[in-house]
């Protein structure tokens, strides 16, 4: 490459393949016209990093998939490094930050278990469950913009089906007991929204909800779900909700997809 404003002569007029590269950067290639007795000028040579480029891999043990945030720009992971069970942000250039670490204790069999669930709209705030035992499991909230470990947590007391983030300050979850609440993280309370719900999915300010016998579809917008909620569709999506697992996928453009798998199939 020139580094500085130069000038090549004795050229045939003719056009030339112009390639201008660097170690690192995506090479910048255009096709230029070279006239007789006029001056071509290669204008505008920008090089930008090359996002393609192998990164050196991370030699920690992952528990689980990583969750990338909304920019691309760095990945959510739980390490297991020793006694010790993190959860990281990690940026393309290998650059850590841990949001939290837990050491298992001298009278834990196992290890801290993490699941990574969600990531906010803002990619801001991580969910994930902790898992020390049967009787200790816990929701835990992280801000990562903030240096405290954690922003907030809440016990649970049952299995979940469904954990997901509801815009940026509220959390649903669906227990095995198909009962759908809401976890405000501004107030720190638990509300119930309703009972019967057998399938949920969030995408953007919209969560989309199959609740009641028979199971009908209904949206509901984030900042105000406990006051108005749309029914989507009259006729019924399951003959007998009790008797299949029922899963529902977000789409674009205020979509929806229902599965519907009857236990009997699930089975083996």
């Amino acid at each position: 490459a020139i580094a500085k404003p130069g000038l090549i002569t004795n050229l045939l007029p003719r056009e030339y393949d112009i390639r201008v590269e660097k170690k690192g950067y995506t090479p910048w290639v255009k096709k230029l016209m070279v006239q007789p007795r006029q001056v071509t000028e290669a204008r505008f040579v920008l090089l930008f990093t090359d996002r393609n480029k192998p990164q050196t891999p991370l030699r920690d043990a992952l528990q689980g998939a990583a969750r990338i945030t909304p920019d691309g720009k760095d990945a959510i992971a739980v390490f297991v490094r020793g006694a010790t069970t993190s959860i990281v942000s990690v940026n393309a250039q290998g650059a850590e930050k841990t949001l939290y670490a837990a050491l298992r204790g001298k009278s834990q069999k196992r290890m801290p278990v993490f699941t990574l669930h969600d990531l906010s709209l803002s990619g801001r705030m991580v969910l994930a469950e902790e898992n020390r035992g049967e009787k200790e499991k816990n929701l835990l909230v992280f801000d990562r913009e903030k240096p405290e470990n954690i922003s907030s947590s809440l016990a649970l007391s049952e299995p979940m089906q469904e954990i997901l983030f509801f815009g940026n300050d509220t959390v649903l979850y669906l227990t095995q007991k198909h009962e759908l609440r809401a976890w405000s993280l501004q107030t720190n309370t638990v509300t119930l929204v309703r009972k019967a719900v057998w399938g949920l999915s969030v995408q953007g300010t919209k969560a989309y909800v199959v609740a009641g016998t028979p199971p009908i579809a209904y949206a509901y917008s984030a900042g105000e779900f406990l006051e108005r909620h749309e029914q989507l569709a009259s006729a019924p999506l399951a003959a007998q909700p009790e008797a299949s697992t029922i899963k529902v996928y977000a789409l674009t453009h205020g979509r929806f997809a229902l599965l519907s798998i009857p236990s009997k199939e699930r089975e083996g």
